[in-house]
């Protein structure tokens, strides 16, 4: 069995871990919000920006289309259903358990797509640098200085943790 070069749960720990971080969650949201980012590319970027791998605009390219296709038939109904629904109904955490289970798949997708396109981990590394996230920002037109702050925030998660 062929070694991949992207781990799905290596992409989701540090999702979680650099989401709970002060300003990533609030720059995600209103990223998604006001401009229609997708929390999981802002994070899958930043990830790999963590760790060095440069992707080329055709890849940002291809992983919006991912991300669109999944926002549109997945995630944005099951969004849109969970806002419907009152805080403190029962149904509320079971919706945004799907919601959650759902973006968890998302990201899978996203990994999936990188190994693909990077098939042979031993037999040569995707190109190293730490423009993904200004790329995916530059390419879909979103906030510049929210995008700053998000990095800046991702930065600072990234330098607690090699302390």
């Amino acid at each position: 069995m062929k070694k991949q070069l992207f781990d799905h749960a290596e992409f989701w720990d540090f999702s979680v871990r650099t989401y709970a971080v002060k300003g990533v969650m609030e720059s995600c949201l209103w990223l998604q919000d006001k401009e229609h980012a997708d929390v999981n590319l802002l994070l899958l970027m930043a990830w790999l920006d963590d760790t060095e791998t440069a992707l080329t605009n055709q890849h940002i390219q291809n992983l919006i289309r991912i991300s669109e296709e999944w926002q549109k038939n997945r995630l944005q109904p099951l969004r849109t259903a969970r806002k419907t629904i009152s805080k403190n109904a029962p149904e509320y955490r079971q919706a945004l358990a799907t919601e959650l289970e759902t973006e968890k798949q998302e990201q899978c997708a996203f990994v999936d797509y990188l190994n693909d396109s990077f098939p042979d981990a031993r037999a040569a590394s995707p190109p190293r640098g730490t423009d993904n996230l200004k790329a995916y920002a530059l390419q879909a037109g979103l906030s510049m200085p929210r995008v700053i702050q998000l990095r800046v925030s991702v930065h600072a998660s990234a330098q607690a943790r090699s302390l």
